[in-house]
């Protein structure tokens, strides 16, 4: 065997190593890419629930008008 073919051999080791760490790399990516947006949409709907509960909870909300709150005749 030539250094040629050596070479050539060495070559295509290093390039199915290349490709193998490319599409493990690209399938992480886009696993986290997922996980983010997963937590995105969670602090959304959190935010959402924290506002519903604490807007419709309040007492001028419950009242009927905000003259309840301050006790205003």
């Amino acid at each position: 065997m030539n250094d040629f073919e050596k070479f050539e051999n060495e070559l295509n080791e290093l390039y199915t190593n290349y490709v193998l760490k490319f599409r493990i790399l690209s399938y992480l990516e886009k696993e986290l890419e997922g996980h983010f947006r997963n937590q995105r949409e969670k602090v959304q709907v959190d935010h959402f629930s924290f506002f519903k509960f604490h807007f419709f909870s309040a007492p001028w909300f419950c009242s009927g008008s905000i003259s309840a709150i301050y006790a205003i005749d």
